[in-house]
């Protein structure tokens, strides 16, 4: 945990960097699910709203790294949130990215994988 002073010189306060980078993944892959099933309309389908029944998430490089760890704790986050069931995050490493790539293009409607990646591998 590290400590912070604020702008207005008062006394320093802890701040959980790690729980913030969490959340704000969570959000960003929460956001980015939004539309990855907009074709279907829940009302003309008959379909339930709530969370979706899994997940998969794609994590480009070997495990242990930097966007392995961040997908595993928004994997472990969105469990918590009861954001969906089950989550699977795997590892598919290869080509700085672009074989985890190809295989999101290749999936093309697959509203239930997701990619952790950065703007090197866009």
């Amino acid at each position: 945990m590290s400590t912070r002073s604020t702008s207005s010189g008062g006394p320093a306060r802890p701040v959980r960097i790690s729980a913030v980078l969490a959340i704000a993944a969570a959000g960003a892959l929460a956001l980015s699910a939004c539309g990855a099933t907009a074709k279907k309309d829940t009302a003309s389908t008959g379909a339930a709203a709530g969370p979706a029944s899994s997940l998969q998430i794609m994590v480009p490089n070997s495990p242990g790294g930097g966007y392995d760890t961040t997908a595993r704790t928004v994997a472990q986050v969105l469990e918590n949130q009861k954001v969906t069931g089950s989550i699977q995050v795997f590892n598919l490493p290869g080509a700085g990215g672009t074989v985890g790539l190809q295989r999101v293009v290749n999936e093309k409607g697959n509203g239930k994988l997701a990619m952790q990646m950065g703007l090197g591998v866009v």
